[in-house]
């Protein structure tokens, strides 16, 4: 075969050697990222769960601080107001309802066999006629026959019940009301105090669901959208009368019955419907790549199930898939420079080759086995190290998505030896979701200014470990870190301390967590703080949730938590887990 022959198929089998290179690093790279990416959204949402989970307990809490607040009121309102309706008027119950800050003050009284609104702070409230108001309707009946209200829903207190939140007969636009009916027998009507949607989504944007959809939102910049849907109502037209009732030619909406139950609903696909139900059926999140405004996301459609809500719901995360694209886009601009570069090499080892056929036979052959050599080591050694690179480039990548370092992601080509050292402190921890969760603390820490340090000697592969899931595992020293991370945020700087210590010790897998506390602490509050709603915090957004969720955990896999003081002002928090390998 000529040397012409041979330099064609040399070059050949190298471009070709390339061409697979690229194209299987090309689907394995977009295959692991897509799968790192699903594995974000999936915690993800685990924690808007419970979060959502957390605002539920607030509210029922606060619901019935809302019923003690308008009986309070009603019992106000007697007392300023005579016994009998035909004395009050309208200009009374105005003056009251400013006194008393509630949105509308309304009397209802017994006219033959109905029960009518007679006087009102608000004109559109006079003459609403509660025949067909249902369980209204049958509370209404018991007060007026000074008995306890025993309807399901809602809050019966003394002489007074107060309905769930619901949509207003006179107002179809105050979707949220909280209405209450006190009747003692002194009066000949029944006093019904309201709070209408404005004064209750002000709690919801302190610490409400929309607080948690906008805070999420705010810190996963790659995160487009959150919708929670009603999968009982998704799929029923708008107008569906399940979605409201009628009161004197009113349409009343229903909020229970509403299509999303929080956050917005704008990235919409055909097929949301199938796919939420889907989820529902199999009870295991789906999630769906797909196209919306020329924009390449990823949806997830998570179902919940919770004792803590009043019905089943699905959490929709939309993520935007563009930097995925980007990145391999930015890979395949590389490899078609490096199969430039070597294809100018080859190019170029040819003409030597040639140049060297008019030599003599002895010195041409000399020639052409050291240029032949010293081409085919370079050669190799580029490949090598090119192949090299692409592999660290996909580890690389592959753990910065694991991490949430999106836009970290987009600028690896830049920061390669930053991200190098960031990544090379991860990998001894041998537990992939525990060194996500050590990295995202760390860089949390590094936000709020606090020293967070570790030791860890463990297994080299945690997740070896049967009966141990990973997810248990994070949940258990996430919540211990973020109290720690709290309790230490108000104190000076030089004082905000965290160290997290971990070993195996026979078949005991045990985590030290040690941070200073701003106040003494008795027996008391140590063994008091692993119980649901205890908190030494009064800022009212944290619930007391954490530690409990920590010690049930525990708990579960038969292990063991504690927390003692140890030093001046310093607590350690013990957890020790049983193992098997």
């Amino acid at each position: 075969m000529s040397i012409k022959r041979l330099s064609a198929l040399f070059l050949a089998v190298i471009l070709a050697i390339l061409l697979i290179n690229d194209s299987v690093f090309y689907y394995s790279t977009k295959k692991s990222l897509t799968a790192n990416m699903e594995t974000e959204l999936f915690s993800l949402s685990q924690q808007i769960q419970l979060s959502i989970d957390h605002v539920e307990y607030s509210s029922q809490a606060r619901d019935k601080l809302l019923s003690d607040s308008l009986r309070q009121v009603s019992l106000g309102v007697k007392a300023a107001l005579p016994s009998r309706y035909r004395d009050i008027d309208n200009s009374m119950l105005a003056e009251l309802r400013v006194k008393y800050n509630v949105s509308n003050l309304t009397l209802f009284a017994q006219i033959g066999d109905e029960i009518v609104s007679v006087r009102s702070s608000d004109p559109k409230e006079i003459n609403l006629n509660a025949k067909y108001w249902g369980n209204y309707r049958t509370a209404l009946e018991q007060l007026f026959r000074l008995e306890t209200v025993t309807v399901s829903e809602g809050t019966t207190l003394q002489s007074f019940w107060a309905g769930k939140i619901s949509g207003s007969a006179s107002n179809p636009g105050s979707k949220r009301n909280k209405f209450g009916f006190y009747y003692d027998g002194t009066t000949d009507y029944i006093i019904n105090p309201t709070m209408n949607s404005s004064l209750i989504e002000q709690f919801d944007q302190n610490d409400g669901s929309e607080f948690i959809v906008a805070e999420t939102l705010k810190n996963n910049k790659s995160l487009l959208e959150i919708t929670g849907f009603n999968p009982r109502t998704f799929s029923k037209p708008d107008d569906d009368p399940s979605f409201y009732t009628v009161t004197n030619g009113s349409k009343n909406i229903r909020y229970s019955e509403r299509k999303i139950l929080f956050g917005q609903y704008n990235s919409r696909s055909p097929e949301d419907v199938s796919l939420i139900e889907q989820a529902v059926k199999l009870d295991k999140p789906i999630f769906f790549p797909t196209k919306i405004n020329d924009k390449n996301v990823l949806k997830i459609f998570y179902p919940v199930k919770s004792e803590r809500v009043q019905f089943p719901y699905v959490i929709g995360l939309v993520n935007d898939m563009e930097y995925i694209h980007n990145s391999l886009n930015k890979q395949l601009l590389n490899f078609f420079l490096v199969i430039v570069s070597v294809s100018i090499a080859s190019l170029i080892m040819v003409y030597f080759i040639y140049k060297g056929v008019n030599r003599t036979k002895d010195a041409v052959a000399q020639t052409i086995q050291e240029n032949y050599t010293d081409e085919m080591n370079s050669l190799m050694v580029a490949i090598k190290g090119q192949n090299h690179d692409f592999t660290n480039h996909l580890t690389t990548i592959s753990c910065m998505v694991q991490l949430k370092k999106f836009e970290e992601t987009k600028k690896y080509i830049h920061e390669l030896v930053e991200e190098t050292r960031l990544v090379n402190s991860i990998v001894h921890v041998g537990h992939p979701a525990l060194a996500s969760l050590i990295s995202s603390k760390i860089t949390q820490s590094q936000l709020r200014k606090i020293n967070f340090t570790y030791e860890l000697d463990l297994a080299d592969d945690l997740t070896s470990i049967s009966g141990l899931k990973s997810v248990d595992l994070v949940k258990i020293l996430g919540n211990l870190i973020d109290n720690a991370f709290d309790e230490v945020s108000g104190m000076n700087v030089e004082q905000r301390n965290v160290h997290l210590l971990g070993y195996t010790e026979e078949n005991q897998l045990i985590f030290k967590l040690s941070n200073h506390i701003s106040k003494s602490l008795s027996e008391k509050d140590l063994q008091a703080m692993f119980t649901s709603g205890y908190s030494t915090k009064k800022d009212g957004v944290h619930k007391g949730l954490g530690l409990a969720i920590v010690n049930q955990l525990v708990q579960r896999y038969k292990g063991t938590v504690s927390a003692e003081i140890s030093g001046a002002n310093t607590i350690q928090f013990t957890v020790i887990l049983p193992i098997y390998s």
